[in-house]
């Protein structure tokens, strides 16, 4: 098998798989229509915006956002175990606790509508 490059100047179709060894570049989008997947097996940098227009699964691992934010922009975020913040949490809107036994407040004063 040749090592030389392979290079694609306008568009291709995959019908399958697409097997590729170590590192793959693509300076331009991606879009994978028609309800398939993307399975990668190792690490994904993006320099830029990473859109999922249904549901992101990562099944091993984790996510990590080493700069900027991770929005929910029409939906809901749920999480299954755990959640641990290590600054500060903000609600902008109803706060609601289910399964709450014991209520900690930091002052004496509780005020109820």
């Amino acid at each position: 098998m040749s090592t030389q490059d392979f290079r694609i100047k306008h568009g291709a179709v995959i019908a399958n798989t697409l097997s590729v060894g170590n590192t793959t570049t693509i300076s331009g989008n991606v879009n994978i229509t028609g309800g398939k997947n993307l399975n990668v097996d190792g690490n994904i940098e993006a320099n830029a915006r990473i859109n999922v227009a249904n549901t992101l699964t990562i099944a091993n691992g984790g996510l990590v956002v080493s700069k900027g934010n991770v929005a929910i922009s029409d939906g809901s975020l749920s999480v299954d175990q755990d959640l641990v913040i290590s600054g500060n949490l903000t609600v902008t809107g109803v706060t609601s606790f289910q399964g709450t036994q014991t209520l900690q407040v930091g002052t004496n004063e509780i005020v109820l509508n």
